[in-house]
């Protein structure tokens, strides 16, 4: 309750420490439906007889036959997913406050089946696709729990720029510096030399730091926007972020798995195992081998720097999510079922 009155700019109990921490901000432009026109509402082709345990719903197998509205969600999820996690890996690097955007959603979330197929609830006047709050991708109170853990990155709401109560400052001209992102070293040096910031489509935590931590051109500046976060992490360089880049990966690793990943939506049958599907989480970030991630262009050079990169891209690429019943253990016995993801490898051979 105290975000949602925080994004509505109505929650007047923050000191101002709040409004201005130290590092600055980071924020990011998140992932956006494909263009075109929405997804029908339903697949014809598919049955709509209910076949859940008390033959009031579906299965998750069917329910997502039935409508193409939640599989155009799931994917947009996965990408906001991949979005957010890389843009809280440069969070972590910059020693920034990660500044979470209003995410667009395709489908809403309910444990009425009747969301299903249309993904609005009966008689709704809800226009897809909108802005769905923040707790229908993440479990909000593990998140913020993040912040107080050793390398965990704060969070503020969308709205918190806007807000009257911070500083003036956040306001003034120059005071955002927006981040480009370059396909390659010759772009990225173009865009320097014409004096803008920005970032490689691979860019590891050495050279994130190097373009834009605190002994950068951009350091000082109070907030770093990214044009995009979907996909630009591109792993932990070797003694980079100290103890090496293997460690550096691992202790970020244990705070995605504990505080923001392992969300689902819900719901296509009362009895919610039969009607939670798990979210696609992004393939861990990788430690890159030695010698890469130092420099763009040596990057781009080095053959088992091209190939990590090329292998983390591939594993980034978007699937047909496809649920079985789930193996084993409670999960099992309870009759949910697992998103089953295809072979994806980030690391190097």
């Amino acid at each position: 309750k105290v975000w949602r009155l925080r994004e509505a700019r109505l929650w007047l109990l923050d000191p101002p420490e709040y409004y201005s921490p130290a590092g600055g901000f980071l924020t990011f432009t998140p992932p956006q439906p494909l263009a075109g026109p929405l997804p029908p509402e339903s697949d014809p082709s598919a049955s709509s007889d209910f076949d859940d345990k008390y033959r009031t719903g579906w299965l998750v197998p069917t329910a997502l036959r039935r409508s193409p509205r939640l599989r155009a969600h799931l994917e947009l999820v996965r990408r906001h997913l991949l979005a957010l996690r890389d843009a809280l890996a440069l969070a972590s690097v910059l020693g920034r406050t990660l500044v979470v955007p209003r995410l667009p959603c395709l489908c809403d979330r309910s444990e009425a089946v009747t969301i299903i197929p249309s993904c609005v609830f009966e008689a709704s006047d809800l226009e897809l696709p909108f802005h769905c709050p923040i707790s229908h991708i993440l479990d909000l109170g593990r998140l913020l729990r993040m912040a107080g853990q050793p390398g965990g990155v704060p969070i503020r709401e969308s709205t918190l720029l806007a807000n009257l109560l911070a500083p003036r400052s956040l306001a003034a001209p120059g005071a955002t510096v927006r981040v480009a992102i370059a396909a390659n070293a010759s772009a990225i040096a173009a865009m320097r030399l014409a004096g803008k910031a920005a970032l490689s489509v691979a860019t590891s935590d050495a050279e994130a730091k190097a373009s834009l931590g605190r002994e950068s051109r951009w350091g000082s500046a109070e907030v770093l926007h990214l044009a995009s976060a979907e996909g630009i992490f591109g792993g932990w360089a070797d003694a980079a972020s100290g103890g090496g880049g293997a460690a550096a990966r691992d202790r970020f690793e244990q705070l995605m798995r504990a505080y923001v990943l392992g969300g689902s939506w819900c719901c296509s049958s009362w009895y919610k195992p039969h009607g939670a599907f798990d979210f696609a989480e992004p393939v861990s970030t990788s430690a890159l081998p030695g010698g890469c991630g130092r420099d763009e262009r040596v990057d781009e050079e080095t053959a088992v720097c091209m190939r990590t990169q090329q292998r983390r891209r591939a594993a980034q690429r978007p699937f047909e999510f496809r649920y079985v019943p789930a193996r084993g253990g409670s999960r099992a016995r309870d009759g949910y079922f697992s998103l089953e993801v295809p072979s994806r490898v980030a690391e190097p051979p």
